[in-house]
């Protein structure tokens, strides 16, 4: 992951946070820390999360699954992605297991990924 160069402290803002994982797309990562989201802003973890809680009025990880569950929706309408399975779906996402991602995408959505796929394809 690229790092940006001087030390941002307290001025990082909402639009650096959404530009670094547009660009970056730290969310594919499965492991992904809020350490190394913070070493990528050059920044600390404390104000990744304070920024995050205060302007997405949520943790880090909802916040990062917010961004796995949009790819998994794109990909799961693509219809390049037809026959790519579940699998393949929640590791392209960025997830650590297909039963996390199934989990997540339930909780986020209130349908399961195979029935979205189902209803946004036929």
């Amino acid at each position: 992951m690229a790092t940006v160069s001087a030390e941002k402290g307290e001025s990082l803002n909402k639009e650096e946070l959404y530009k670094y994982f547009e660009v970056q797309a730290p969310w594919r990562h499965p492991n992904l820390t809020i350490w190394e989201v913070s070493a990528g802003l050059a920044t600390n973890r404390t104000y990744v999360s304070q920024l995050i809680n205060k302007e997405f009025h949520c943790n880090f990880n909802a916040f990062v699954n917010d961004y796995r569950i949009k790819e998994a929706k794109s990909l799961l309408q693509d219809k390049k992605e037809a026959n790519t399975s579940l699998e393949n779906i929640a590791v392209k996402a960025g997830f650590g297991s297909t039963s996390s991602f199934v989990r997540v995408f339930k909780n986020m959505t209130a349908t399961t990924p195979a029935k979205f796929k189902e209803q946004n394809n036929s």
